[in-house]
């Protein structure tokens, strides 16, 4: 009771003398929760006076993998010339689908009540931000190259609040012409950087599907048998649609598999 009255807390012990009651004056605007009050217990005490004591667990902090990983690719993104951007991790339901030629898979979390438009759904593609930040930014001298890697939102019924994040890695190269094979050359740098050997990875145009790509001009990235990203030229009607005006070529990748 002394070190809250100390610390300006009106206070008493109650009826059944096992826990206080602490009166929180409005001038203390910064107490919003249990901690804080057991904050200034603390300070009113004085740090210096606690007693050190060793935990009985020996444990040591680091940097998650995943965000170790996206840093080591971000590094040699910004060496190969690329430009990060920052998008947000909500878009518009028609912009995720529809701009992109694809249709509806139900793995998209839909916001109940959005406040506009543009913030309807979680992202399941990156493209969706690095082609409206290309659109803004089209007046710029070609080519121009972007990438991000940041979370996409995917519903899954395994996962106990009904959905996951998956860290992923897009990249988009805009020049007059089409260019496949530069952004080919950054996909292999990526992967021999990563420690991928050529027998491990492969690209295969006869299994790729998406509608966002061009055809004939679209391949799935192939990592030990398994499909983990797409590369390819945008489909006219993308470009019409995002308002871009000059030849686009796209990559993403799901990098927690080299986690």
């Amino acid at each position: 009771v002394d070190l809250f009255n100390k610390m300006m807390l009106p206070s008493s012990v109650s009826a059944d003398g096992e826990s206080l009651e602490v009166l929180v004056p409005p001038t203390r605007s910064d107490i919003l929760h249990e901690c804080d009050i057991a904050e200034d217990v603390a300070i009113a005490y004085g740090y210096n006076n606690l007693n050190i004591v060793t935990p009985n667990t020996v444990t040591s902090g680091g940097q998650h993998p995943v965000n170790m990983l996206s840093d080591l690719l971000r590094s040699e993104m910004a060496f190969a010339g690329y430009t990060e951007i920052l998008s947000f991790a909500l878009c518009a339901r028609n912009e995720n689908y529809d701009f992109l030629r694809r249709k509806e898979d139900n793995l998209c979390v839909t916001i109940s009540n959005p406040k506009t438009f543009e913030f309807q759904i979680g992202r399941t593609t990156l493209l969706v931000g690095l082609l409206k930040t290309l659109a803004c930014n089209k007046q710029l001298p070609l080519p121009i190259k972007l990438y991000e890697i940041a979370d996409v939102i995917l519903k899954d019924s395994e996962s106990d609040v009904g959905a996951v994040n998956q860290r992923r890695l897009a990249m988009l190269f805009s020049d007059v012409q089409a260019s496949f094979e530069k952004l080919q050359g950054v996909l292999d740098l990526i992967m021999l950087k990563l420690g991928v050997s050529d027998e491990r990875y492969y690209l295969d145009g006869n299994s790729c599907n998406d509608e966002a790509l061009f055809p004939g001009m679209r391949a799935n990235v192939m990592v030990d048998e398994k499909n983990i990203g797409c590369i390819g030229i945008l489909h006219p009607e993308v470009i019409t649609n995002f308002n871009i005006g000059h030849a686009v070529t796209v990559c993403e990748l799901n990098i927690e598999r080299f986690v």
